[in-house]
């Protein structure tokens, strides 16, 4: 089976995960005989791992592989929603959105977020339109504390519901 990660690394703190959490989910993938594929810009953080790589490419190349993969794994973005519109099963990690203004099927939608944090979605209370925002605790970093609060075990326990591991 095929996994395709968008580690992402966007303007907005309240979307970026640190890199080595998806890396510890691809390995764990990995482990159980999944293969990888990382898609993205030119901005994309790699996860330093084993993987194919189709970042450098078009957007279709992209999508083309998401389209035919068995998982998508990776922040709130342009490539999960080509997933999502495939219907490709999704583990989506969110912090200033709330999963439920953009989730389709929760079926094939398992969203992660920080357990516990009063400020989860906070990007809903400006006005918009907007093209991003800011972290309402205004901590100056490229990723928010919501989305610092995700552990990557968060992530593998959501991921266990798409595959046929034993441990699933």
């Amino acid at each position: 089976p095929i996994a395709v990660f968008h580690t992402g690394r966007t303007a907005w703190p309240g979307r970026n995960l640190e890199c080595g959490k998806f890396k510890d989910v691809a390995q764990y993938l990995q482990g159980i005989g999944w293969t990888i594929i990382e898609v993205g810009g030119k901005d994309t953080e790699l996860m330093g791992i084993k993987s194919t790589t189709v970042c450098d490419n078009s957007i279709r190349i992209s999508a083309a592989a998401i389209s035919m993969c068995q998982m998508f794994v990776g922040i709130d973005s342009f490539p999960w929603n080509v997933a999502q519109t495939c219907k490709i099963p999704s583990v989506v990690v969110f912090g200033c959105i709330d999963p439920n203004t953009r989730v389709l099927d929760y079926d094939i939608v398992k969203p992660v977020r920080a357990e516990g944090m009063a400020c989860l979605g906070c990007h809903h209370v400006f006005k918009g339109p907007i093209a991003q925002s800011k972290c309402v605790r205004a901590i100056p970093s490229m990723i928010a504390p919501c989305m610092k609060e995700i552990r990557s075990t968060q992530i593998i326990d959501a991921v266990k519901a798409y595959t046929n591991s034993p441990d699933s």
